[in-house]
């Protein structure tokens, strides 16, 4: 079965609740942001709060769990904001906006694709958790559940053997957090990659073996792999249990969860090592590579509805002026019309271009 055969799903549910989903959500937004300007509590917004939770507990019936808790963790933070509306958190309300853009984004994309593609909500999920005090949603949540019963004896690539050095959990401390800094250099990934390489040497003859060959495989792909806050997360988690390795490495044992987000990396890839891992966890094609994530994330972060319908009127009226230029200037068009002209047309294919309809681009360049 194809990836594209297990995320696809009929939107029909979807779609008849979509239009009042989409009032929900512009009711929350107005009533926030009144919140926000005048620091007291709107007309209506526990009506509009009210119809919010009652969509957040339809998309639960209709089987979107993941987008009904993204609504109903909105629902309830935006209590929380009410609770105190004259002293207003800023943090509290970026992580309620970014919680009902990602709702009308998610639903808008799902319903045109016909795709369910849950692992694009973790991120806002989790900033909805921390401005909630919630335990986070963590990457590895659908492998930990295949890992209830028995942890399979995975078939991985051996790493090399490297000398023995005190400073291994400082590079890696260092590489780390230029990484979340976002000022990592290519010398601090292959520092991270020689991190766990040696980790799975020198885990070798002890019962953590197993967990530090698999961080091995997930490090060596650090430079491959999109860097998101969870995945932020579960390296720092890789740090944590390092510094417990090296203090007490015969008993040393990494916990499911830890185990479960660094194999949630390992099968994010497309080689074959990620795919046996795949194959022996028997993980379904509905959990995405990061290739086809990136695929479907142009798509998702591109232009809304309402934006497309506002560029194709102007795109339209400006086609409709060349078109004209054209027919009435053609039989003594002069060099400086038509350098106007092609400026015009230029600028229309960077719009194309923009939208990724690169056919449309290079017709018109």
């Amino acid at each position: 079965m194809s990836y594209q055969t297990s995320i696809h799903f009929d939107p029909t549910a979807l779609l008849i609740i979509k239009n009042e989903v989409d009032n929900s959500i512009k009711l929350v937004e107005s009533a926030v942001s009144t919140l926000v300007e005048d620091q007291t509590l709107p007309f209506g917004i526990d009506d509009a709060l009210n119809q919010f939770e009652q969509c957040a507990q339809v998309l639960a019936l209709i089987d979107m769990s993941s987008l009904a808790k993204v609504a109903q963790y909105s629902a309830e933070l935006m209590r929380k904001i009410m609770g105190n509306p004259a002293q207003v958190n800023t943090q509290e309300v970026i992580a309620l906006s970014e919680g009902t853009t990602m709702l009308k984004r998610y639903i808008e994309f799902i319903c045109l694709r016909e795709v369910k593609i849950p692992q694009f909500l973790l991120d806002t999920l989790n900033r909805l958790e921390l401005a909630l005090g919630k335990p986070l949603t963590t990457e590895g949540q659908h492998v930990e559940g295949l890992l209830d019963c028995v942890t399979p004896d995975f078939s991985l690539p051996q790493a090399p053997s490297l000398e023995k050095s005190q400073y291994v959990h400082r590079l890696y401390k260092l590489s780390l957090n230029k990484l979340i800094n976002q000022e990592e250099s290519e010398l601090d990934l292959q520092a991270i990659k020689l991190v766990g390489a040696y980790l799975a040497g020198l885990a070798e003859q002890h019962d953590s073996k197993q967990y530090w060959n698999l961080v091995y495989v997930a490090l060596n792909n650090i430079e491959h792999l999109l860097i998101n806050e969870p995945r932020l997360r579960t390296l720092v988690s890789i740090e944590r249990n390092m510094a417990q390795y090296f203090s007490s490495a015969d008993s040393f044992k990494a916990s499911l969860a830890d185990l479960a987000n660094v194999l949630s990396l390992c099968i994010s890839q497309e080689d074959e090592t990620a795919q046996s891992i795949r194959s022996q966890l028997n993980v379904g094609d509905d959990l995405l590579t990061d290739m086809q994530l990136q695929v479907f994330s142009r798509h998702l972060y591109g232009p809304d509805f309402e934006t497309m319908h506002t560029i194709s009127e102007l795109v339209t009226t400006e086609m409709a002026q060349i078109r004209n230029d054209i027919e009435f200037n053609y039989q003594n068009m002069t060099p400086e019309k038509t350098q106007e002209l092609q400026a015009q047309l230029n600028s229309l294919a960077n719009i194309f271009k923009v939208l990724n309809l690169n056919e449309a681009y290079h017709d018109l360049t």
